[in-house]
């Protein structure tokens, strides 16, 4: 569903290759796999953006992304779903 929203593509670069979701907030950090943490990256921007040094500014960034009025009309339109896979999989 990640895919979906993120249009299949890298947030960042707009790449259609090599994609990985992302957490915004780490797991090992109690972040979740639910959608509301998972942006779609490219092995190349994930790599370069996701962690080291600047992983802070760039999870504002990602967490900003989250709250743009396209994802939130996407996770409203969507939430019966999501809410039957959170159930599914305990995840709320």
């Amino acid at each position: 569903m990640v895919d979906e929203r993120d249009n299949n593509h890298c947030i960042l670069c707009g790449s259609y290759t090599g994609l990985q979701h992302h957490h915004v907030r780490f797991r090992s950090n109690y972040g979740s796999d639910i959608e509301e943490n998972l942006v779609l990256l490219c092995y190349r921007c994930h790599d370069i953006y996701a962690h080291g040094k600047n992983e802070k500014s760039y999870r504002a960034m990602f967490e900003e992304y989250l709250h743009l009025e396209r994802c939130e009309e996407w996770r409203k339109s969507h939430m019966e779903e999501l809410l039957s896979i959170y159930r599914r999989y305990k995840k709320c």
